[in-house]
């Protein structure tokens, strides 16, 4: 499968004009009202192939160029009294591209595991610097036990690389991983409880 697209986007409220106030932790954003609205053109290609009745695979590439690109950016920082306060701003010109991958398998009818893999490149086309905020890395993994028609327990594990924090220092934010577990109850059609 294929596709090209094209997409707009105009700032939203939180962008122009919101103030999230985070002192407590030493940072400020600030709304930014003279933003852009930013434009992409995308290209997709991706493939799918059902190995087994039980095993799924899935793979994708993408491409992105995006004009006026809304991002943060420590670079954009000041510092007043001990506080940096950010802004967002336009990319005029930027690059997003990578491939994607998942592989769904579901041995029993009870079990089924899902994992998925993306690795990505950024670039802001006018300084040649990678874009911030965006993991090369990241992965996701799931584990589904259906042990009757009613209840599913699902663990999940998400993982990403260091994201560039700032294009001024090239300092960056660590990666990170999180774990979580679901418990799901279908009292009937339409009626399921999430704990």
């Amino acid at each position: 499968r294929g596709s090209v697209g094209n997409g707009y986007r105009v700032p939203n409220l939180t962008e122009r004009h919101y103030l999230f106030d985070h002192r407590s932790l030493g940072y400020v954003v600030i709304g930014n009202p003279n933003l852009k609205p930013e434009s992409s053109t995308s290209f997709q290609l991706g493939a799918a192939w059902q190995v087994h009745r039980d095993l799924h695979l899935d793979l994708n590439g993408y491409l992105n160029r995006a004009r006026e690109l809304i991002q943060t950016d420590t670079a954009n920082a000041q510092v007043v009294d001990g506080i940096a306060y950010y802004t967002y701003r336009n990319v005029a010109r930027a690059r997003t591209a990578g491939i994607e991958g998942e592989v769904r398998w579901q041995p029993t009818r009870q079990w089924a595991v899902r994992a998925s893999l993306t690795l990505a490149q950024t670039k802001d086309l006018d300084t040649g610097q990678e874009l911030t905020r965006q993991p090369r890395r990241s992965g996701r993994i799931a584990l589904d036990w259906m042990p009757d028609e009613r209840v599913t327990l699902t663990l999940r594990a998400r993982a990403q690389s260091s994201t560039l924090a700032s294009t001024e220092s090239d300092a960056r934010s660590p990666g990170f991983g999180v774990t979580d577990l679901r418990a799901q109850y279908a009292w009937r059609p339409g009626l399921v409880t999430y704990l």
